[in-house]
């Protein structure tokens, strides 16, 4: 058997294996074999915590990790609860990130012997206040065909170099188009836009991250007696010339976007609150704790 050769360096000095640990060395960092989800805590409460659990098995389930290595929904909520109540957050508005990373060293091939390595984080967060400014990023969603698009899975470079344009060029998120051109989601979030009372989104056909608030807005449109919604695929056009353009993810919520590569936007103020104030009311009957 020959030697296997290695040499571990943090920050450019040179640390023994021994002091990291073997379960470093795994598909978790080769190849990204992980997937997580970003959960908002406020008012004493973890919003929609089944949903983003749901999703989150869906993603260990496509990674193959074995059904009875699965994490059980009820252990997650009660260690979140645990660390929630450990650092006095009750009361405050915080940020869960709960994510999930397979412990195998076979590479590409199936490993018997594959462990789950389960991180929880809950920071601090405040909602930012102001309206947002976003960059036409030159980097693209990756197609649905290549990677599910529907899961949080931990190798996501794509969005990170999109929100890294924009934050270099003073905006404060990207916007991301499809490869042939067509609106499809931010670095972040998912995009809607008004025109009169017509709403509108990019399909799941445009390779976005259907995120769960994205759900419960277009479910809600579907209720409403005076909104109509229209999920298709859109020219980056279609939103110079709308009412409000907002953004949406299980963090912000709703926030409005103020302009597009410094063109500036109308931004309805009634529609606005209308819609804020329909998904707070939603969302806070569909929470936990």
């Amino acid at each position: 058997m020959s030697k296997v050769l290695e040499l571990v360096m943090i920050n450019g000095v040179e640390v023994s294996v021994s002091d990291i640990g073997e379960n470093l060395f795994s598909s978790a960092l080769f190849y990204g074999t992980g997937c997580f989800e970003t959960i908002r805590f406020e008012k004493d409460r973890i919003l929609r915590f089944d949903d983003h659990m749901n999703r989150l098995q869906r993603g260990l389930n496509y990674l193959e990790l074995p059904n009875h290595l699965l994490p059980e929904k009820e252990i997650l909520f009660q260690k979140i609860s645990q660390i929630i109540d450990e650092g006095e957050l009750n009361g405050e508005m915080a940020k869960i990130r709960v994510q999930c990373s397979l412990l195998e060293n076979n590479g590409y091939h199936l490993d018997s012997d594959v462990q789950l390595l389960t991180h929880i984080r809950v920071n601090r967060y405040k909602k930012a206040s102001h309206a947002i400014k976003l960059l036409t990023a030159k980097t693209r969603v990756i197609p649905s065909d290549s990677r599910p698009s529907d899961l949080k899975l931990s190798n996501m470079l794509h969005y990170r170099s999109a929100y890294r344009e924009a934050v270099k060029q003073n905006y404060d998120e990207a916007l991301m188009l499809t490869l042939d051109g067509h609106i499809a989601e931010t670095s972040m979030a998912n995009i809607f836009w008004a025109m009169g009372n017509r709403v509108y989104t990019p399909s799941k056909d445009c390779s976005i991250l259907p995120g769960i608030m994205r759900g419960v807005t277009i479910e809600l449109i579907k209720r409403s007696d005076n909104l109509t919604i229209e999920e298709g695929i859109f020219k980056p056009d279609s939103l110079l010339n709308a009412d409000l353009v907002w953004l949406s993810n299980s963090v912000i919520e709703l926030q409005p976007v103020l302009s597009i590569d410094n063109t500036g936007l109308k931004c309805n103020e009634i529609l606005l609150k209308e819609i804020n104030s329909a998904i707070q009311d939603h969302n806070w009957s569909n929470s936990n704790r």
